[in-house]
């Protein structure tokens, strides 16, 4: 339920999100957002809302795929997670 409400509030965002059914990490694609790779996006996301992802391309053996996602983690308290998508829906302005 927690990773379904902030799911909702990174697409509001901007994100295409891909909510599991039952973890607490989300998958989104950041290419709406004008990155067409997540790792250059993650570098760059602390700086614009204090706020920090891991590259899908992490998990992968081939580090060019997947390029456009980048993965968040929803095991914090939910006030952290408030106010980290409140930071995130602030990245439309500041790209």
């Amino acid at each position: 339920r927690r990773v379904l409400f902030r799911s909702r509030g990174l697409s509001m965002a901007g994100f295409t999100t891909y909510t599991p059914d039952a973890t607490y990490f989300v998958m989104t694609d950041v290419s709406r957002l004008g990155y067409p790779d997540g790792a250059a996006f993650c570098r760059r996301l602390p700086e614009l809302c204090q706020v920090v992802a891991v590259p899908g391309a992490a998990f992968y053996d081939d580090p060019t795929m997947p390029r456009p996602l980048v993965r968040f983690a929803f095991c914090k308290q939910a006030q952290v997670l408030d106010e980290a998508v409140d930071r995130l829906a602030t990245l439309r302005d500041r790209l």
